[in-house]
């Protein structure tokens, strides 16, 4: 505190020689004495605006000030007449957290000693109702307990208050939006403005713009950077009160950057500064990409960005993606990729800005490790699941059948090739095939995979180990319960707070799905009590995803994505105090939406069930 009070008296002029002269009658009280030490500056207040006085007195006595004890010394109340002291002060009405009503302040510090200076710090609000003018504060020292004076020096400190500035009225904002990142200029009209002293202070929200110029019926400002969304605009005349408001809008006018480059085997991973997806109804095409290794072109093969699932509110987008070329990567190779002006204008993020054509560089590593298989698990009695150590893929979907093949320790009959499997031609691949038979696969056996003429391979072209041969256990019935990790609103086609015909969304599930059928149920509740139902074949189409499907950066399976199109409004089983079913919506209850195995949607223990 003692080091606050330096600081705010060393920052103001200390007006040493204010009381020069008016010493004043001999210390009253014996073994007491004070000497004026200096005072921070005078006021200028707003009414309904605070500000703090300090003054400092040197210990000239015998006895220490001790707050607390009968030797503590307060600073107090005195009249105009600077000779009537421990009163009721008249500016009464701008105390603030004085010590009582006849005394602003004792010591800040414990004690003051002889020779120390001990300082007094009180604050002031002028009321909200107070006149312009001038406001003095006069006072003394005094003992606490007795109330007899130190040594009376005639200490003030006054406080203007200004007269209080009328609101300004602002009628237009030339642009209403802007760039989140800021720096959009934008003139305020309007009427009322008054530019000095001090220009006014304009607000975005709860941020302040830069004024660049100032007149009393417009004013240029700068926006300051702010997240996407609507804010109030107003202004405040210096010591005045706020404006009415208008609407300004932010919106992300960023395009993304195509910030870095890996080069792993064959494959390039591209890693942008925000999350980015292509846009509709656009395709690979090699010449999206330059691709030099050593200074010596090498075409791109495919790349695995997703179209945007929205025009101009993507939520599928990725902070990177993988693209693929026909040579492999040596160790040390220099790989110089250029996302070209024609793949740029494919590549948007979340708002519609597309990239620009941008050069990066990589030192690339090769990548010789083969993938194999680490575990095999019956999952049903006609289904195996292959667990890879990496995310493996086939050229041709499903591969070479005749390359897989499993002994049943008593199955009928003992040996037996799939008659299907997942392996993705996916370029970001899967750790997992599953491998489908035409007889049961219920006892315990082993799995053999001998690598046929489209072989199992990791994303960088090494062909898994063959042959290898893994053990499987029993089918153990799935008796788990689904649970939905991620539920949003895709397409709002009508109202966008509720939901309604046309609106599109999807349920993301932490396991294979069965597609709904007929009669398929999910029962949401509002927040104003309303609870409906949205039911397959009857107001929705419901229907499973048939491959891999990004939603919100998280890439989910073939099998566990249920898209709900509404073909009618829900069907209301209560309503509530609004009309409709509101977004948000907490799914309650549902029927016919099962894995598999037949579990039922566990909608309790889920990570995600409200639709938003």
């Amino acid at each position: 505190m003692l080091k606050k009070i330096f600081t705010a008296i060393t920052a103001l002029a200390l007006v040493a020689t204010l009381l020069a002269g008016t010493a004043g009658p001999a210390a009253a009280a014996s073994g007491y004495d004070s000497a004026y030490f200096g005072e921070s500056a005078f006021l200028t207040l707003a009414p309904g605006a605070s500000g703090q006085f300090a003054v400092g007195f040197n210990n000239t006595g015998s006895t220490g000030w001790l707050v607390g004890s009968s030797s503590q010394v307060d600073l107090t109340v005195c009249l105009a007449d600077k000779l009537t002291c421990n009163v009721t002060s008249p500016n009464a009405a701008f105390a603030s957290s004085w010590l009582s009503s006849t005394a602003y302040a004792t010591t800040s510090t414990t004690y003051v000693g002889p020779g120390q200076t001990g300082f007094f710090v009180y604050n002031i609000t002028a009321p909200a109702a107070a006149a312009a003018g001038t406001y003095r504060f006069n006072g003394d020292l005094a003992l606490h307990n007795t109330a007899s004076m130190i040594h009376q020096q005639g200490y003030y400190q006054d406080s203007d208050v200004a007269s209080l500035v009328a609101a300004p009225t602002i009628t237009s904002l030339t642009p209403n939006s802007g760039t989140s990142a800021g720096g959009t200029a934008v003139t305020v009209a309007g009427t009322g403005f008054v530019c000095t002293p001090a220009t006014p202070t304009v607000m975005f929200g709860t941020a302040a713009g830069t004024v660049t110029s100032c007149g009393a019926t417009s004013i240029t400002v700068t926006s300051p950077a702010h997240a996407v969304g609507v804010v109030s605009v107003t202004v405040n005349n210096a010591g005045g009160a706020a404006s009415n408001g208008l609407d300004y809008t932010y919106a992300d006018l960023t395009a993304p950057t195509f910030n870095s480059v890996t080069a792993i085997g064959n494959t390039l991973t591209l890693t942008f500064s925000e999350a980015v997806c292509k846009v509709i109804a656009t395709a690979f095409a090699a010449t999206d990409y330059f691709i030099t290794v050593n200074g010596v072109p090498d075409a791109a093969t495919g790349d695995n960005l997703a179209n945007c699932d929205s025009a101009t509110a993507a939520t599928n987008g990725v902070t990177s993606y993988i693209v693929t070329v026909a040579t492999a990567f040596n160790n040390g190779d220099t790989v110089s990729v250029t996302l070209t002006a024609l793949g740029a204008a494919k590549v948007q993020d979340a708002a519609g800005n597309a990239s620009s054509a941008q050069t990066r560089t990589a030192t690339a590593t090769a990548d010789t490790t083969k993938p194999s298989i680490s575990t095999a698990a019956a999952t049903s009695t006609t289904t195996i699941k292959l667990t890879y150590t990496q995310a493996v893929r086939c050229t041709t979907a499903g591969g070479t059948l005749t390359q897989f093949s499993i002994t049943s320790s008593t199955g009928t009959p003992a040996a037996q090739n799939p008659t299907s499997t997942t392996c993705s031609t996916s370029l970001t691949g899967s750790t997992t095939i599953t491998l489908t038979f035409a007889n049961a696969v219920s006892t315990s056996g082993t799995v053999i995979y001998t690598a046929g003429l489209v072989p199992v391979q990791d994303l960088v072209g090494n062909t898994a180990t063959s042959p290898q041969t893994v053990s499987f256990n029993a089918f153990v019935a799935d008796t788990t319960r689904p649970l939905s990790e991620d539920i949003r609103v895709k397409t709002s086609a009508g109202l966008s707070a509720t939901l309604d015909t046309g609106d599109v969304f999807t349920v993301a599930f932490n396991e294979v799905m069965l597609a709904p059928t007929t009669g398929a149920k999910i029962r949401l509740t509002d927040a104003d009590g309303t609870v409906a139902d949205v039911t397959c074949g009857t107001n929705a189409t419901c229907t499973l995803s048939g491959a891999d499907t990004t939603i919100g950066g998280v890439v989910y399976p073939s099998g566990q994505v249920i898209t709900v199109t509404m073909t009618a409004d829900p069907t209301i089983v209560t309503a509530g105090t609004i009309a409709g079913l509101a977004i948000p919506a907490t799914v309650i209850d549902s029927g016919g939406i099962t894995d598999t195995s037949a579990n039922t949607w566990d909608i309790v223990n889920s990570p995600d069930k409200t639709l938003n």
